[in-house]
């Protein structure tokens, strides 16, 4: 199996425990960061503080 580099490594998320940010759809729902890590394909995955793992693709940052 080939193994493709990810372009994701190289990406900060301005991000802190504890930051809200948007999902869903039509990014009305909040979720809490909690942490983040890569898939075996190299997807960059955020996890929230209730346990649900999203794609960081499909997320959106809240305004402060």
């Amino acid at each position: 199996m080939k193994r493709y580099k990810s372009i994701f490594e190289s990406i900060e998320i301005p991000l802190n425990p504890g930051d809200s940010f948007l999902h869903g759809k039509f990014k009305n729902k909040t979720s809490v960061y909690k942490s983040h890590y890569f898939n075996e394909k190299g997807d960059l995955i955020i996890v929230t503080d209730s346990g649900k793992e999203i794609p960081a693709m499909k997320i959106r940052i809240k305004k402060s």
